[in-house]
């Protein structure tokens, strides 16, 4: 997970050495390019060149603000979005850079399944919540290895949490919603995830595992 303050970004690298990029963080309010400054340098000192996809979970400034730099900077072989059905500006913009770099535009929905060269990579949620807002919106993944999985919900909240019931959401390591604020991780979630580690943003409020 890299340190991109007020925001998202999560580096996964399967077994046999792809790496897949979830979100870009990004600075509501200033011109600071997150993606250009702080995540991109992070992914070179990985001797990070070139990306296998990038995973753009919602279009929150939070999320997608650093994505631009990231097509650029290391033109990853597939973009992933939730639908595509968004039709505002920053989904416009990030499908045509990509259309430009040669970047395949993956539009991905509930119960889509990947395997990633030792990875199983589940889409359990991309906006099929009912009059769904942006944040409900958000692709909710659970990456799964030899008996392990890690389930990232982006920033979605309670509606996404309910559609989510009597679903298999078990998982190791839960990267909490909407950053650990009061509108996602109901108790009764986080009883059917029961991971050993929840984590989000610093200082957000996360919810004690149980």
């Amino acid at each position: 997970m890299l340190d991109v303050g007020q925001g998202d970004s999560l580096l996964i690298e399967t077994p046999a050495g792809e790496r897949i990029l979830v979100d870009a963080g990004g600075s509501t309010g200033s011109s600071f390019d997150v993606g250009e400054r702080v995540v991109s340098p992070a992914l070179w000192r990985l001797g990070i060149v070139r990306l296998d996809a990038a995973v753009l979970t919602h279009a929150d400034r939070d999320h997608a603000g650093g994505m631009a730099a990231i097509l650029r900077n290391f033109t990853p072989r597939e973009l992933w979005m939730a639908g595509l059905d968004d039709t505002g500006e920053v989904v416009r913009s990030l499908a045509a850079e990509a259309a430009v770099l040669g970047t395949r535009v993956r539009a991905v929905h509930a119960g889509d399944v990947f395997c990633r060269k030792g990875a199983r990579i589940a889409i359990l949620s991309a906006g099929e919540t009912a009059g769904a807002g942006r944040n409900d919106g958000s692709i909710v993944m659970r990456v799964s290895h030899r008996g392990r999985q890690i389930l990232l919900m982006g920033d979605a909240g309670h509606d996404t949490e309910a559609l989510l019931s009597g679903a298999d959401v078990s998982a190791d390591v839960l990267k909490v919603g909407h950053h650990g604020s009061r509108t996602a991780t109901t108790e009764s979630f986080l009883s059917s995830v029961a991971p050993s580690i929840a984590g989000g943003e610093t200082g957000s409020g996360i919810p004690t595992a149980k």
